[in-house]
């Protein structure tokens, strides 16, 4: 998202090379080799230095080799990567990103997390 004629990663998916690359949600994305962040400015396949900020002032520097998917497979594989169960206050509490639609794949999806939550033993 563009903040202040600033380029941020609003949302980082679970899998997804940013995230491989430590990326994280709020950085702000500064440069690709070399040159001024823009958006779509990497193509798929090929390893790119993509310069990020998480305070405007320190810069870290990322290796990453953009995907090319569909981005309701991109949003689908982050929903599957998304599930986990975690504890909150000694409670199991079973979590799961739905980041996109009711189309089948992502029903099916959801229903497969809650599956498995009840497997685990989680609580609904």
């Amino acid at each position: 998202m563009r903040v202040d004629g600033k380029w941020l990663a609003r949302y980082v998916l679970q899998g997804s090379p940013a995230q491989r690359a430590g990326i994280l949600p709020g950085n702000e994305l500064m440069s690709i080799n070399g040159k001024r962040y823009r958006p779509l400015g990497l193509r798929a396949g090929e390893m790119a230095t993509l310069v990020v900020s998480e305070d405007g002032k320190t810069r870290r520097k990322f290796r990453v080799r953009p995907e090319y998917q569909s981005m309701q497979q991109f949003f689908l594989d982050a929903t599957q990567e998304s599930e986990r169960v975690e504890r909150v206050q000694g409670h199991a509490v079973g979590y799961t990103h739905l980041w996109a639609g009711t189309s089948p794949p992502f029903v099916a999806a959801l229903n497969d997390a809650l599956t498995k939550f009840e497997q685990q033993h989680v609580p609904r």
